[in-house]
């Protein structure tokens, strides 16, 4: 009769020990693409086995392995995972599996803990500046548009846009490599844009939308401005501004005529091209005032302006009375 009988080393071996994985901390609900991500993740042995550097594998959305520094188990088996949260923008349930190999006891891998968390778009902000105005309707014009990552990230190549009141795309730039001069991560560029036909004041707005293929996720932005648009120029206007006490030209005036502003030279001068019609004109000086007046452009025209000495704002300050400690609020 036939007799079967166990090899040995079967007989000896003991039964394979279970781990168990359990959260600590992490991961969080919510955290920017592209972010270090820590997990605090603690792996016991059901027998009590102690179990230094255990191996732990966590597994992403799509089935690949994400690469994980490990720091070293605790006695409590307490591990900290570092990681790096995926750079688009959505909901993600990755899975954590421990392992230990090493030793005479044999563990079966820990069944797998589900790791969920959303990855949003990093903010973004913009700005508009060098805005001309006014600008002689249906002429071409520039503007400058930045874009920062609330991360200061770098935004390079990224495309921006300018979109009039209709909707529609009427300019667009790509951003430069380097953030503008004095700023830590403003990307920048100029753009073209033609102004509209009919005169008077017309809304627009820089526009990004970061494209599908981007590497990291941002998020959408704006930034509205107006432009000024007038009647192509007809006339010219010299403007001298001189002070009425001394008869020395007066420079670096501000000049308001209608919607134009403009600076005397250091001669107390300035030309400028306007259409015909009548401007409110003033001027603006610390240290120099002249009366407002009209000026009824029907040729070219010659305007002087007498104005005189006044103090100075820095001159005012120490006389001007404080309200601290009156009992309205």
């Amino acid at each position: 009769m036939a007799s079967s009988s166990t090899p040995q080393a079967d007989v000896d071996r003991p039964a394979p020990h279970r781990l168990t994985l359990e959260g600590v901390d992490g991961p969080p609900a919510e955290i920017d693409a592209g972010a270090e991500m820590r997990v605090t993740l603690r792996v016991r042995c059901t027998e009590g086995c102690l179990l230094p550097d255990p191996t732990i594998d966590i597994v992403g959305s799509g089935g690949d392995v994400v690469p994980v520094k490990v720091g070293a188990g605790e006695d409590d088996g307490t591990v900290e995972l570092v990681m790096n949260a995926p750079r688009r923008a959505g909901v993600f349930a990755w899975s954590a599996v421990a392992r230990h190999e090493t030793g005479a006891v044999v563990h079966e891998a820990s069944d797998p803990l589900a790791l969920r968390f959303r990855t949003l778009p990093h903010e973004t902000s913009m700005a508009v500046w060098d805005v001309p105005s006014p600008v002689v309707a249906q002429d071409s014009t520039m503007v400058s548009v930045g874009l920062r990552c609330a991360a200061a990230c770098s935004l390079a190549g990224h495309v921006v846009r300018i979109v009039d009141e209709q909707g529609l795309t009427v300019g667009e730039g790509t951003l430069g490599e380097l953030p503008l001069a004095g700023t830590d991560a403003l990307y920048w560029t100029a753009v073209e844009l033609t102004a509209p036909g009919a005169e008077g004041v017309a809304s627009f707005h820089a526009a990004f939308s970061p494209a599908a293929e981007a590497d990291l996720a941002h998020a959408d932005s704006q930034a509205p401005f107006s432009l000024r648009t007038t009647g192509r120029p007809e006339h010219v206007v010299t403007i001298d501004v001189v002070n009425k006490d001394t008869g020395a030209a007066v420079g670096d005036v501000e000049i308001r005529l209608g919607p134009y502003i403009r600076f005397t030279d250091s001669a107390g001068r300035l030309q400028i091209a306007v259409p015909g019609g009548v401007y409110d004109l003033s001027v603006r000086k610390d240290g120099f005032s002249a009366a407002p007046m009209e000026a009824h452009v029907i040729a070219d025209t010659s305007i002087r302006i007498d104005g005189s000495a006044v103090p100075t704002m820095a001159e005012i300050a120490p006389n001007l009375t404080s309200f601290d400690g009156f009992p309205w609020g």
